[in-house]
């Protein structure tokens, strides 16, 4: 069969009077190769509007899928590709099967080509088979063509400006807005018919008006489509995906801007108990990760932006920014994806408190990225092979949880870097009665009456036999059998436990194993807020490493001693909308504790009028700030919880706006509750928190309101560990196991209060 592969462009002034077929039967037939069809369609887009390419056939044979297209001649696409398609004989039925052979190898040659990252040469391909799609009412073809092209304008956010880039922008929206104007009609018809197929079409059509930059049209008839459809399915998420990718930072934050934001968000929520269900996974997903890019890059611009306001519009994004990681951690995790689930749950864990504190530990994750032509910044989270390392040097077991719905997803990888996952279906509201009854006296100091209590006054009943059962019970609820037969097994002695929500709050370290035993007894006890979290304390200059002190002889350590202060200043704080000036109990308690800690690192305390807030902030470098003094946090207004001085309060929001200005590497809270704050989306609030973004490396705070007698011994057991070289995990676990075995002081209440966040090993010893 003879055949030849000369080409003309049709002049549409002097048209080529020749024997010609459509380039798509070119394509169709191979008869170009894939560097001959680029080329092709290069030189017909060059041409303006679609461009017709004509070829000189001799007994190809290629009419035989078509016998209508036999004498087709001087057709010009550049003018108007309708009328073509409308023209006899392309209009014939029996023309669609083989058009549509064509549409689908332009396709495929285009999906390549994006994978490949080429995409200008994608939308080459994609653009001519879009007006075949359409016109045939193809269902599938329309969803799949659509959303590669949402794709490719999606990816060329992040991609400098070029002449390319700026024609396939303005081409997209031009070629969209001219199928619309032809085929609209018949779309919005076909899609209201009740089916897979109507669905298909109308998320094409809903993606034309996007593409075509109607973006206010295509919300409100996806909305529409919402309100009225009673049995959501995957195309509908697609849609509203697609639709999130575009709204701005005024929509969310502007309240009278963010009604079609809510109604959005409505509809999500309306749809997310239904993505177990969904079918195209690998297209969800591809699809919440833009939508994910788009919020860390609206997240990125207020976390520019300084002082309180810019910090709130943060949190307030990060709602949203969270929600959806969650959920394509989710979507990972139902695919049997264990590592994409992790890697996703990373990014919903470490958001706005873990991105300040990488600021404030001068770290090299904070990157600097293009999105829609504008730089941002973000924090880089570890991803599987770093979170492996990571595991594998540390010598330690991570103990992990997230919560989805009301099922509680528990994660336990050991120290070699194995990975063991469950789920605790229906579980949640369960464990949440049972952390209520395992804190003693966990609410918020009482501030109503304007007066905070001091250190160990209020005393919970703890001589009823009944009030060590919930911590049974809890253990069970929250670690399953199996993940425990695994977990004490592990060679590692230290359990790093990454909470999540109320699990924040919980004395796992008193959890009663189902041998009778409490959890410090089987292991020492740390606690991170992700992954990236302990990497970036880590590699911080922060580090506090007390055994390579001991190894160098020096056995001391810079250290400052602040309590029992006189509290003459002013401490207002906002209480049920009011702002009132509270007055702190005096702490003459503390001032024995202080006492010793002087004596024994020969220095001297600091206490009364002497306890002032600009020593928080000094220049001079210290290993350890140990406060003995009042921290209060407002679970209403969690930045207004401070730590009191005798001057006045220094306020968790002043913390979280001076990353890295506290230069004290280990900050001990010898007081009541400075271990609690508010659950919000990726980590509480709360003075742990707030000293951990100053630029402290670890913390110890408590999670209710402490015995003044025994939190006396336990700390000065506790210095007397690191002293001896412990590092601060084993110290604090020394301290409580020796208050455990009195029996005074046995019960869990005694011992149990105190935690240690942060970095408490290191690798070079």
């Amino acid at each position: 069969m003879k055949k030849t592969n000369k080409m003309f462009f049709l002049n549409p002034i002097k048209p080529v009077k020749k024997q010609a077929i459509l380039l798509f039967l070119i394509l169709a037939s191979s008869v170009l190769s894939n560097a001959q069809t680029l080329e092709r369609l290069k030189e017909a887009a060059e041409k303006g509007g679609y461009g017709i390419i004509f070829t000189q056939i001799e007994e190809t044979g290629i009419t035989e899928m078509c016998p209508a297209f036999k004498g087709l001649v001087n057709i010009d696409l550049t003018s108007n590709f309708d009328s073509v398609l409308n023209s006899h004989p392309l209009n014939l039925p029996e023309c669609k099967d083989a058009l549509m052979r064509i549409a689908r190898n332009l396709v495929n040659k285009g999906v390549q080509y994006r994978k490949d990252q080429k995409l200008y040469e994608a939308y080459l391909c994609y653009r001519f088979a879009f007006p075949l799609v359409t016109k045939y009412l193809d269902a599938e073809g329309c969803r799949i063509l659509s959303g590669n092209i949402f794709i490719v304008q999606n990816l060329l956010r992040s991609e400098t400006s070029s002449p390319q880039k700026q024609w396939v922008n303005t081409t997209i929206q031009k070629d969209a807005k001219a199928i619309l104007n032809r085929y609209s009609d018949a779309m919005v018809a076909f899609s209201e018919g009740e089916s897979f197929q109507a669905d298909k079409v109308f998320l094409c059509y809903t993606r034309l008006l996007n593409l075509s930059g109607n973006w206010v049209k295509g919300r409100r008839v996806m909305l529409d489509k919402l309100n009225k459809d009673e049995t959501p399915n995957d195309y509908l998420m697609h849609g509203l995906l697609e639709n999130l990718t575009q709204v701005s930072l005024e929509e969310i934050l502007f309240q009278n801007e963010k009604i079609q934001f809510d109604s959005l968000m409505d509809a999500y929520r309306k749809l997310r108990p239904s993505l177990a269900l969904f079918n195209n996974n690998s297209v969800l997903q591809e699809l919440y990760k833009y939508v994910i890019a788009h919020f860390e890059y609206l997240r990125g611009i207020t976390m520019r932006s300084t002082g309180i306001l810019a910090l709130e519009s943060s949190y307030a994004l990060n709602e949203y920014y969270n929600l959806f990681c969650r959920d394509l951690s989710f979507l990972m995790l139902n695919g049997n994806d264990l590592q994409g689930a992790i890697e996703m749950l990373e990014k919903a864990k470490s958001g706005v408190f873990t991105e300040l504190m990488a600021k404030g530990h001068l770290n090299n994750r904070i990157k600097i990225n293009q999105y829609d032509q504008q730089s941002y910044s973000y924090l880089q989270t570890v991803n599987g092979g770093e979170i492996y390392d990571l595991v594998t040097s540390d010598r330690s077991s991570f103990l992990m949880y997230s919560h989805y719905f009301d099922d509680l997803e528990v994660w336990f990888i050991t120290s070699k870097g194995k990975v063991f996952h469950q789920s605790l279906e229906g579980s949640n509201h369960y464990i949440n009665d049972l952390i209520d009854k395992t804190n003693f006296n966990n609410k918020m100091l009482s501030s109503k009456e304007g007066y905070i209590e001091g250190r160990g006054v209020k005393m919970p009943n703890v001589n009823s036999n009944n009030s060590l059962e919930p911590y049974s019970d809890l253990f069970k609820a929250i670690i399953p059998e199996n993940i425990w037969e695994v977990l004490k097994a592990d060679s590692a002695n230290n359990l790093i436990i990454i909470p999540d929500e109320n699990l924040h709050f919980v004395p796992f370290a008193a959890l009663k194993t189902p041998e009778g035993k409490y959890l410090l007894e089987e292991k020492q006890i740390s606690y991170w807020h992700s992954f990236t979290f302990g990497q970036l304390l880590k590699s911080s200059s922060q580090v506090f490493d007390v055994q390579k002190s001991i190894k160098n002889g020096t056995g001391s350590f810079k250290i400052s001693v602040l309590g029992n202060p006189d509290f003459n200043g002013i401490y207002p704080s906002s209480v049920d909308g009011k702002v009132i000036n509270l007055k702190l109990a005096p702490l003459p308690g503390t001032e024995k504790e202080i006492k010793y800690l002087g004596e024994k690192f020969h220095i001297t305390p600091l206490m009364k009028m002497d306890v002032r807030s600009d020593l928080l902030f000094k220049d001079q470098a210290l290993d350890i700030l140990h406060l003995a003094t009042h921290g209060y946090t407002n679970i209403d207004k969690v930045l207004q919880s401070f730590v009191a001085f005798s001057d006045g309060p220094v306020y968790a929001s002043e913390m979280y706006e001076s990353p890295g200005k506290l230069k004290s590497k280990m900050v001990v809270l010898s007081a009541c509750q400075t271990g609690l704050g508010k659950v919000t989306n990726d980590n509480p609030v709360g003075l742990t928190q707030a000293f951990l973004v100053a630029g402290a490396n670890s913390v110890i705070s408590s999670l209710w309101s402490v015995s003044d007698d025994a939190t006396f011994t336990l700390m000065k057991l506790f210095y007397d560990g690191i002293s001896e070289g412990k590092n601060l995990a084993e110290a604090l676990r020394f301290a409580q196991l020796e208050l455990m075995k009195s029996q005074a002081t046995s019960n869990p209440f005694y011992w149990s209060a105190f935690k240690v966040t942060g970095n408490v090993t290191n690798p070079r010893d």
